[in-house]
């Protein structure tokens, strides 16, 4: 196992227990320490661990193969402030961040060889012959290879926490953040510089999130070889952002699920005895009611919590690309395909595909995702090599796939293969013991999404959200407490306040009171109503209500117009 090394800026008092603290784990290497208030005390307190002190935040950064530096509560922030050049693969962290990232590393040796592609990858930053820089997604520079200041003449200090806006507005990273796409053959001079470049750019995205963009460019002199290199480095970098758009850790686990119900309860004690296993999970329920937790939960708990958790929406995807976004392809394979590509299941090496909305792939998909799940084997689109996926599946559904196996629109085989575990998560209106909890912490967690003080809910409210029946389930629930937010003014939310901007509430729980007697036909006028308030006035919420009332669409339909009912 390599040796880490670790740098503390911390106060002599709290150098010690520091020290003690890092000193457990056997590849941690106490490399240095500085107390920037520059305390008597620190070195004394520096001989017992044998730990070299340094004078300046500067020189402790610049300690060869120093990886990681711990700043105590007092000096947070400190490397930052003092705005100087941190080389790349330098981490600045609290104690408790990283004495929690040492210890699942000595608990997890895989993890390790994490390390050690980093390292690897810096080595080779280092190395490679075009001069790389990456800006984050605000436009300042934060990293520039060796090769840059080879090429520009350059000293990286000049450069470093400049802004590309101000300093190369029609530059290729400009471009790449602005429109979001990668920039391709950009020639331009570099900044500070008379050296004629050409530059390929690339937006880097965390999912959704644009985390920055990365730029590699080389001298146009070297016209013999640019020809052949540039395509290779143009590959790269596309392949890189590819890796760093699907990769990511899983962002909920079983205490973000809340709940006090005995369902809930269950689910998760269910979930945590799944998470020991590899075996394929199956999850069900309507939309918004929290399947995607589960499947992250479940991640996060799972041995394969340090590996990738890949997300593929089936629904999403258009049909025609699906194979290859699932598989991945060669170069050439379709129009198009003009490099070769890893799918999600590659990228999802060693860790956990969930694929969301499973009961919209079309049969033939079906056919395929079955013979991956059977051999756990593949080929990328027009490959030939056979591609082993070290995976487990988590797959979840808003559809009944019973009914779709009788209607043969969902292959037996597959639902088998995929119903191995299986959780049912069950609507809000099934659990309302859930809502008080629910919409305290929904208030909360949309507040600072918002950057709004929160507010506190009144009984009263909680009684009326309890009476609801919540067809959209908890992302429904979320979004009411959002416009809520907006809307109310005070620090409470009251039950005036709710009927001023949710008349529809009110009459809900006013509909629950006995009324007088009724003629068959106001009855059935009532139930109606009652029923498209439960089931929801789009067409799926009225397909379900007519299925509940026992008739067809087409008399619920009927029975709506005779009652004038829009």
């Amino acid at each position: 196992m390599p040796q880490i090394k670790v740098g503390f800026i911390c106060r002599a008092a709290r150098l010690k227990s520091l020290a003690g603290r890092f000193s457990e784990f056997d590849f941690v290497s106490l490399a240095g320490a500085v107390d920037p208030a520059g305390g008597a005390g620190l070195r004394p307190a520096a001989l017992e661990p044998g730990i070299n002190v340094l004078d300046s935040v500067e020189e402790l950064i610049k300690l060869p193969g120093l990886q990681f530096v711990v700043e105590d509560r007092e000096n947070a922030g400190v490397v930052e402030e003092s705005n100087c050049y941190t080389p790349f693969g330098v981490i600045v962290a609290g104690a408790r961040a990283l004495e929690k990232l040492f210890r699942l590393i000595k608990n997890h040796g895989e993890l390790m060889q994490l390390i050690r592609d980093k390292e690897l990858m810096g080595i080779i930053l280092d190395n490679v012959q075009e001069g790389i820089q990456y800006v984050d997604r605000d436009g300042e520079l934060r990293y520039v290879n060796p090769a840059y200041t080879r090429i520009t003449g350059i000293d990286p200090r000049e450069r470093i926490g400049t802004n590309v806006y101000n300093m190369s507005r029609d530059g290729a990273l400009v471009l790449a953040l602005k429109t979001k796409k990668p920039v391709f053959g950009l020639r331009n001079t570099a900044v500070y510089s008379k050296t004629e470049v050409i530059s390929n750019a690339s937006p880097i995205f965390d999912g959704d999130e644009l985390l920055g963009a990365v730029v590699a460019f080389r001298d146009i002199t070297d016209m013999l070889r640019l020809n052949s290199e540039l395509k290779h480095s143009n590959e790269v970098i596309a392949d890189l952002s590819s890796r760093l758009e699907h990769f990511q850790s899983s962002k909920y686990s079983f205490d973000d699920i809340m709940g006090i119900s005995e369902q809930i309860r269950r689910l998760k004690e269910q979930g945590r005895k799944m998470a020991l296993s590899d075996s394929t999970v199956l999850i069900q329920g309507e939309s918004g009611t929290g399947k995607e937790l589960f499947a992250h939960a479940i991640h996060r708990a799972s041995r394969r919590s340090g590996r990738p958790l890949v997300e593929v929406n089936c629904a999403a995807i258009p049909e025609n690309l699906l194979e290859s976004e699932l598989f991945g392809h060669e170069r050439g394979a379709f129009t198009g395909a003009d490099r070769q590509r890893r799918g999600r299941f590659e990228l999802a090496g060693g860790g956990t595909i969930f694929l969301d909305e499973i009961g919209e792939l079309k049969q033939e998909m079906q056919a395929k995702l079955l013979r991956v799940l059977q051999s756990r084997e593949f080929e990328r689109v027009g490959g030939s090599a056979t591609i082993r996926a070290d995976v487990r599946v988590v797959a979840a559904t808003n559809r009944n796939l019973k009914e779709m196996l009788v209607k043969g629109e969902f292959r037996e085989d597959l639902y088998y293969r995929l119903h191995v575990l299986h959780l049912v998560v069950p609507p809000l209106r099934e659990r309302i013991e859930d809502i008080p909890v629910l919409a305290r912490h929904l208030l909360q967690k949309v507040a600072l999404k918002l950057g709004m003080p929160p507010k506190s809910i009144s009984p009263e409210v909680l009684k009326f959200l309890q009476e609801h029946s919540w067809p959209g389930n908890v992302r429904e629930l979320e979004n009411m407490l959002e416009r809520l937010l907006y809307y109310v003014e005070g620090d409470n939310i009251t039950a005036d306040s709710l009927a001023m901007h949710f008349d529809p509430f009110t009459k809900k729980s006013a509909a629950k009171e006995r009324g007088p007697l009724l003629t068959l036909e106001k009855a059935e006028e009532q139930a109606l109503l009652r029923a498209l308030d439960f089931y929801g006035r789009s067409v799926e919420g009225k397909r379900k209500a007519s299925k509940f009332m026992g008739i067809s669409l087409a008399t619920f339909y009927n029975k709506l117009k005779k009652y004038n009912i829009n």
